[in-house]
């Protein structure tokens, strides 16, 4: 019985070792540094809203401080003492600053939505659907193409 728990053991430290080699590092981040935070939207057919056409990330925002090694405290640049949260590393993208940028939807209204619009091409011009939060509430506009 110690033999089979012992190599049970064994086989755990192996595959242990073998997902560590394939596995990320876990940026370490440090106060003041920008990051990008993951969002999950979902898609929303009432309010018009398609997943696929949501961005993926929202910031920058900064890292107010480490609230344990995985962990961050994190702020809008513009109101540093106001919190928005802590999220795990595994939300957080480093953002590399290079100009001026804020959010793109503000952590606290990302539900302010108002209207999407897609430009289809079609053999005779452009088809634009617009969806201003209903199903049943679509505009469709064809434009003809230019100098036809």
């Amino acid at each position: 019985m110690a033999q089979a728990k012992e190599v049970a053991e064994m086989q755990q430290d192996l595959r242990k070792e073998s997902g560590d080699r394939k596995r990320r590092r876990v940026p370490n981040y440090f106060p003041g540094d920008g990051v990008f935070v993951t969002t999950h939207h979902l898609s929303n057919a009432s309010k018009g809203r398609i997943t696929k056409f949501m961005p993926k990330g929202n910031g920058p925002y900064i890292i107010l401080i480490p609230k344990s090694p995985t962990s961050y405290i994190i702020a809008n640049p513009d109101n540093p003492n106001e919190t928005l949260g802590t999220y795990h590393t595994s939300a957080l993208k480093v953002y590399k600053q290079n100009e001026s940028a804020t959010p793109v939807h503000p952590l606290e209204n990302m539900e302010d939505h108002k209207r999407l619009i897609l430009m289809f091409p079609h053999q005779d011009g452009l088809v634009e659907v617009g969806t201003r939060g209903g199903v049943c509430d679509n505009d469709i506009l064809f434009h003809p193409p230019a100098g036809g």
